[in-house]
């Protein structure tokens, strides 16, 4: 077995909606969706979102010819000028200006759909403590857009937790969105729309076991289910893992960046549980850099 930094998740299924009606929403709060997300129960492996109710989700472009947008990773809008990703999505040679963010979008390999936006960046910042050993630790980025956007029906950021703030019990439903691919083969392409999943929270003890008995509960977190089944694969790295805090006016909270997982060369998602960088023990490091959260 061996550790694959992930990119997310089979899903399979449909729930669409209707487009929404395109209009400014400046004073959006953070994790209100105009565009309310399914959240009743999942079939197996998951499914197709309705278009734009995870409005916070961003695509990390490489830029290709002619201005193409190649998906890297997912990423998550926390302001209206910074997106917050792994650590692994960037590399320390990686220049800004290879890159740029999609947001606002259902379809991330078409262009110009209502509401869309494809920002450059100017700036990015790997967490200083960052590694990719055995198990990675501190996979966090956070990416600096060079215009500040409009919050809209399509676009608005997510929530944050506090410094420290305590998780999730373990069971609690924990929402994973992302591109990445939905068949576990490093053959299969990446997903053309956003697909959500459902997973539980795992105990402290459980993820513990899962990281080959270390404890790095202060900077990871597991989700999942024993058997396996619904997860995160490659081209989700970077992406939320969200949950609705009921104590906070339901609004969506991320509590987790997509980091990684276990599984083989030929099948890089089949591990039964994937981790996620821990939000709350970053948000000093997020505060360096952005003062309008």
């Amino acid at each position: 077995m061996l550790l694959k930094l992930l990119s997310f998740l089979p899903l399979l299924g449909l729930c669409l909606a209707n487009p929404v009606q395109f209009d400014l929403a400046p004073n959006a709060k953070c994790g209100l969706p105009v565009v309310r997300p399914d959240t009743t129960s999942n079939i197996i492996g998951g499914k197709d979102a309705i278009p734009y109710s995870w409005p916070w989700q961003a695509v990390l472009c490489v830029k290709g010819p002619g201005g193409r947008c190649n998906l890297r990773c997912g990423g998550t809008l926390i302001s209206n000028q910074w997106i917050m990703t792994a650590g692994h999505c960037f590399a320390p040679t990686d220049q800004p200006g290879q890159f740029s963010f999609k947001l606002g979008v259902f379809n991330q390999q078409t262009d110009g759909e209502n509401g869309e936006l494809i920002v450059d960046i100017t700036e990015f910042h790997i967490h200083p403590q960052f590694n990719q050993d055995d198990v990675p630790v501190y996979d966090i980025s956070l990416a600096k857009l060079k215009t500040p956007v409009q919050f809209t029906d399509h676009i608005s950021p997510v929530c944050l937790p506090k410094l420290n703030e305590n998780l999730p019990n373990p069971g609690t439903p924990i929402f994973l969105t992302g591109w990445g691919r939905t068949i576990n083969s490093n053959q299969a392409p990446v997903a053309p729309t956003l697909k959500q999943v459902s997973v539980p929270m795992v105990s402290k003890q459980n993820c513990q076991n899962f990281l080959f008995g270390q404890d790095y509960s202060t900077v990871i977190f597991c989700v999942g289910f024993p058997q396996g089944g619904k997860s995160a694969c490659n081209g989700d790295s970077g992406g939320p893992a969200v949950y609705q805090d009921a104590t906070n006016n339901n609004q969506w909270t991320q509590i987790g960046i997509t980091s990684f997982g276990l599984g083989s060369r030929e099948k890089p998602c089949s591990g039964v549980y994937s981790a996620y960088s821990r939000v709350s023990t970053y948000i000093e490091f997020i505060q360096q850099y952005v003062k309008d959260l």
